[in-house]
């Protein structure tokens, strides 16, 4: 794990939901903002955690084809945005996909993470102007979104596997 002094954000209280994690520093678009730490599991291990209501429906990151990252603190607080500032690549490293500015929120969009044969589903209350209001699997997002992520290299490496399959984007 990271020691805390190494982190560039920290949790506070957030205006999209609940806690958040804001910069402490500036970013540069591309700059590597962290890794995430957690424990991976198995989908069988993620659903017992979540009818055990250990979880939360969403606060695991999937990672794999059947594999998730349930984030340690203060990883689990980084809020969806339907027009996020960062993203991830690889199957935990965090980037900025603009200019993040200190004390600026940082966002990610939970459907880069998410596989296309899940059936999730959230509300979303990001409030940007281009607000999906549910939030679902990487097939729900807007094609030109999906190229974005694509093009800035801000989609993890199974979710890329996958559209290659799928055929969705030009790679």
């Amino acid at each position: 794990m990271q020691a805390e002094t190494e982190l560039k954000f920290t949790p506070r209280p957030s205006s999209i939901h609940g806690h958040g994690n804001f910069a402490e520093k500036s970013f540069d678009n591309g700059e590597l903002i962290t890794i995430i730490v957690g424990e991976i599991v198995s989908g069988d291990e993620l659903d017992k955690r979540l009818a055990k209501m250990e979880l939360g429906i969403d606060d695991d990151l999937q990672v794999g084809i059947n594999l998730y990252l349930i984030p340690e603190y203060p990883w689990r607080y980084f809020n969806h945005s339907c027009d996020p500032n960062s993203g991830v690549r690889a199957s935990r490293e965090m980037l900025a996909l603009k200019v993040i500015h200190s004390g600026e929120e940082i966002t990610m969009d939970y459907s880069t993470v998410v596989g296309s044969h899940s059936t999730w589903t959230m509300p979303c209350s990001c409030g940007s102007e281009n607000c999906r209001s549910i939030v679902g699997s990487i097939l729900t997002l807007p094609k030109s979104r999906l190229q974005f992520n694509m093009e800035n290299n801000a989609l993890p490496n199974f979710i890329i596997d996958e559209l290659k399959i799928l055929e969705i984007v030009k790679l």
